[in-house]
């Protein structure tokens, strides 16, 4: 849904600048021929583990999210003014299950604790005796720059690992990105932390592809005035015309929505629409999953560094 573009992509790459590189990628130091990742890897188990925990949470949302949208979950009624010049049409709408917000927060909690292990988890293998009795090593996440350069908040939280791991932390952070609130990482930060506060509500929405059409004896034209396009809200007036002069009982509208299920709380930049939920989650395991890759390869960069 927030796409990172090739300026951002290169500066979270900038850490790795110093790698070799292939057409299928970087090319990670080995030791005796053989890739040395597993080493890192071990450390690294919960933290994807995590990971395919929330995995699991998005599969079955994506479940419950399809079976309502296949439900009759809406009907629309058309009514008419006192002197039947005007038409009108009302939604009547039965709104996602508040166990919806409950997935998408089982699954952002453990993206966003796969991202904690991983930072607590690299600390311990680069320095086991200060992170065995660390409770403050965690991933940090600022959409607010002076807040990252607060020594007591975002450095404070990542200052066992090496140099080179807190420079790749530090460019994935959303404070360098364009809009910052929108950024994945971002959006997992405050969706966590709204579900250990409130509930996650998600709405049926009514996106930019719905359609209206209106039918004048033979003829077929557009409506002439749309009310309702987003957010859908039960017993709303969706739409609206005004008869032609001749016979009303000749002209039907017809409204066909696109519907699908957004947040309530969080808009899609492109239109200011609920942003979709199965998208905006997508976007975010997949930062999650790509924010590991290279913390674990640039774990193996540092190690291979230091026994040279």
């Amino acid at each position: 849904l927030f796409p990172l573009g090739n300026g951002d992509r290169q500066t979270l790459l900038g850490p790795l600048a110093p790698l070799p590189r292939t057409d299928e990628g970087f090319l990670f130091p080995t030791h005796s021929g053989a890739p040395i990742l597993p080493m890192i890897s071990v450390f690294l188990e919960s933290a994807h583990a995590k990971l395919a925990r929330a995995q699991q949470h998005f599969n079955n949302l994506a479940s419950e999210i399809r079976a309502y949208l296949a439900s009759d979950f809406y009907r629309i009624t058309v009514e008419h003014d006192v002197e039947g010049r005007k038409e009108f049409q009302r939604i009547h709408i039965r709104q996602p299950s508040l166990d919806l917000g409950l997935l998408i927060g089982d699954c952002v909690h453990n993206a966003r604790s796969a991202l904690d292990h991983a930072v607590w988890s690299l600390a311990f293998r680069f320095n086991p005796l200060g992170a065995s009795r660390d409770s403050v090593t965690a991933f940090p996440i600022f959409e607010a720059r002076e807040k990252w350069a607060d020594r007591q908040s975002g450095q404070k939280k990542i200052r066992r690992l090496p140099l080179r791991i807190q420079t790749i932390i530090k460019h994935l952070q959303p404070y360098r990105r364009r809009n910052p609130q929108f950024d994945p990482l971002a959006l997992l930060f405050r969706l966590d932390n709204d579900d250990k506060h409130k509930a996650i509500t998600v709405t049926a929405a009514a996106s930019q592809r719905t359609t209206y059409r209106v039918h004048i004896g033979d003829d077929t034209g557009d409506i002439h005035h749309v009310t309702v396009l987003g957010a859908l809200i039960d017993n709303a007036i969706i739409s609206e015309m005004t008869t032609p002069e001749g016979d009303p009982s000749k002209v039907q509208m017809q409204v066909r929505p696109e519907v699908y299920v957004g947040f309530r709380d969080i808009v899609d930049p492109g239109n200011g629409f609920p942003a979709p939920v199965l998208e905006t989650l997508a976007g975010i395991l997949s930062c999650t999953k790509t924010t590991l890759t290279l913390l674990e390869r640039g774990s193996e960069f540092t190690l291979r560094a230091d026994t040279t």
